[in-house]
């Protein structure tokens, strides 16, 4: 009954692990995002990378 209920709880978490990465890839399909990048703070030093970075 032992290796029974370790199979069955092995085989759950299996499925709850997939059902979660599909899941996910369904939700993004049609989603958009908006990157700034931004080299010049007033309070921090100069950034190089980060406006080439959002371009990309």
């Amino acid at each position: 009954m032992h290796k029974a209920m370790r199979k069955l709880f092995i085989f759950s978490i299996i499925t709850l692990v997939l059902s979660f990465c599909f899941a996910q890839q369904e939700g993004y399909r049609k989603s958009w995002a908006l990157i700034i990048g931004i080299n010049e703070y007033q309070s921090l030093p100069m950034l190089s990378g980060a406006a080439k970075s959002a371009k990309l």
